[in-house]
């Protein structure tokens, strides 16, 4: 199994015979030699090239073994923005295919294995290889559903910015190994995004039946019999509804034989709780309804086995059970029969267990099959039919804009606790202490991660800015000494360091507006490693969170992303979604201007900066 995430270094360890190469060159031993060229034929989304290459080493006073940018460089930065975007070529260089463009960088280091995402597209697109393209299939999936979870994130986000707005954050080389012609980008692209949602449908499937706990013996049975010829083993879920409506309808006869109006006072305690907890259990049971069909993708006689028991039993046993625990004679009576009644839904879920299947194998096995067979599905479609109402028919969260954004320049990986870096949301909070001199409250910044998204987790707003002086100008590992985060819980946090004249902040910042979270954070002396991933609007943001199966939302996040989400609806589609200005020594706009990032226009004065 290949894993997303390579801890090797060698891909940004070169040997010393290239230390003293230009920026830029090319020559001969370069991995690179000829990539520069390609990027320039083939990219057509009018960010400025900036080829800072891993084997572009040098020595400065800030960075020992790395390199400065150049002044062209610096002008091409100016007219970047932010978002992450992919190129994927034809051929191979120093064992990579798939390019990260970000802000600082067209060859942004990464640490996951994106070039099978290239062979998968390659195989099903170009060569049309049909068991070519079910290996990287296969592949992909293995690697998404068996490796860590921090490393499956940080993939699945850098994907999804690539696949933002329907792939238009994805480049291709044009040549016969990958796309014919330019004129053909457009299929290209809807077809990428086609092939990975076969990829995250599953893997939203697996994280409910194998994470939130949504198996039970009906979509066990169902997709260990899908694909095999163990037929014999539909009894047992058809023995389990048999139990479950024999105990449901016993309990309906004991209301209508006993009747409902010779109940005790004494019961009434026990039957609200009880009512209270059935409701809490049968919530999710009911809830769990749309990610179930997903599972069966079909009515079929196991799915309305498995609807049935558990959407219309809980709700039958909530009200049956009431009065039977209020009627009756007896407390180990009304003991007794609370716990029947609590154990009559549980049976579907505990049967798998006792029998002593391999759930998360047949779950794996089953999804693996139903992915292969999506493919065939897919494989013969004319190119014409692939278009954007046939993607939206499929899932309206296919091609959602969403972008992973790299404000500062390290590589792209999952977390790795042994070296202090994490990929996780990051909560925003404020913390209050006493000054030792004053005994005045003195509000302190604290970014902590989290292993799901809270209310403190949403940012509607990030203004920073860089620290400056002659040793960092030019630095291809830019600090930052200035960071405002807006919440969408009202909350404004800031970090300044522009009263430190050591490190220095620069008088010029960048903002980007929308819905966003912190995924790796760093903190010395400056801020050194920040990066986010969100939507410029909160009805994208909920969308991509869900269709590519990152992480949860607590009950107060998903109430106030609603909230937000009702605002900006009212407000209509945001003008400008990244801005650059300048501010004063105390944080204040002097002037500002924004950046299309579609047609790459700058609006306002530039001058006024």
């Amino acid at each position: 199994m290949m894993p997303i995430f390579e801890p090797s270094d060698s891909y940004i360890t070169q040997t010393a015979s290239n230390l003293s190469t230009p920026p830029g060159n090319t020559f001969d031993g370069n991995p690179f030699d000829g990539l520069n060229e390609i990027f320039i034929n083939c990219c057509n989304d009018k960010q400025p090239f900036v080829f800072l290459h891993p084997t572009h080493y040098g020595k400065t006073a800030v960075s020992p073994g790395l390199r400065d940018y150049t002044e062209d460089e610096l002008l091409a930065l100016e007219k970047r923005d932010f978002e992450t975007r992919i190129f994927i070529t034809g051929r191979i260089f120093d064992g990579d295919s798939v390019w990260l463009r970000t802000h600082f960088t067209d060859n942004h280091c990464h640490k996951s294995v994106f070039r099978v995402v290239r062979d998968y597209f390659k195989a099903a697109h170009a060569t049309k290889n049909r068991t070519a393209a079910k290996s990287a299939l296969s592949e992909l999936l293995t690697m998404c559903m068996e490796g860590a979870k921090s490393d499956y994130y940080s993939f699945a986000v850098t994907v999804a910015s690539g696949l933002s707005n329907m792939a238009e954050n994805t480049s291709f080389e044009i040549n016969r190994n990958m796309v014919k012609d330019k004129a053909d980008l457009p299929i290209a692209r809807r077809r990428l995004c086609l092939l990975m949602h076969v990829i995250f449908s599953k893997i939203s499937s697996s994280n409910f039946l194998c994470d939130e706990e949504g198996s039970n013996i009906y979509r066990v049975v169902y997709c260990r019999t899908k694909y095999s010829n163990m037929k014999s083993i539909r009894v047992i879920p058809l023995f389990s509804f048999l139990l479950q409506v024999c105990l449901t309808g016993f309990v309906i006869l004991e209301n209508l034989t006993e009747g409902i109006t010779d109940w005790r006072a004494a019961n009434i305690p026990l039957a609200l709780l009880t009512f209270f907890y059935s409701s809490l259990v049968a919530w999710p049971s009911i809830n769990e309804s749309p990610d179930a069909f997903k599972v069966y993708k079909r009515i079929g006689p196991i799915q309305l086995i498995d609807f049935v028991v558990n959407t219309i039993l809980p709700v039958v046993l909530l009200v049956s059970g009431f009065f039977v625990i209020l009627n009756s004679d007896s407390y180990i009576e009304s003991v007794l029969n609370t716990a029947a009644l609590l154990f009559i839904p549980e049976i579907d879920d505990q049967l798998p267990r006792l029998l002593g299947f391999n759930e998360r194998s047949i779950y794996m096995n089953y999804l693996m099959s139903e992915s292969l067979e999506e493919l065939d599905g897919y494989w013969n479609l004319d190119d014409n039919d692939i278009n954007k109402y046939y993607l939206r028919n499929l899932d309206e969260s296919i091609g959602v804009q969403f972008s992973d954004f790299y404000l500062t320049n390290w590589p792209e990986q999952g977390a790795t606790p042994n070296k202090g870096i994490h990929f996780y949301p990051y909560r925003i909070t404020q913390l209050s202490e006493k000054d030792n001199i004053t005994g005045k409250p003195v509000y302190r910044t604290q970014i902590s991660p989290s292993n799901f998204v809270t209310a403190d987790c949403l940012i509607r707003r990030v203004r920073w800015s860089y620290t400056t002086g002659e040793r960092f100008r030019a630095t291809i590992k830019p600090r930052i000494g200035y960071l405002r985060l807006e919440l969408l819980n009202g909350k404004v946090m800031e970090i300044n360091m522009r009263g430190d004249t050591e490190i220095g902040v620069e008088e010029k910042y960048h903002q980007l507006d929308g819905v966003f979270i912190i995924t790796t954070f760093e903190m010395s002396s400056a801020i050194l490693r920040l990066r986010l991933c969100g939507s410029y609007t909160a009805s994208d943001f909920g969308k991509a969170i869900d269709y590519y199966s990152l992480w949860g939302l607590s009950f107060e996040a998903k109430k106030l992303f609603k909230d937000y989400e009702r605002i900006q609806r009212s407000r209509g589609k945001p003008e400008n979604t990244y801005t650059m200005g300048k501010m004063d020594e105390l944080g204040r706009i002097v002037s500002n201007y924004s950046l299309d990032v579609n047609l790459m226009k700058v609006k306002g004065s530039v001058n006024d900066v």
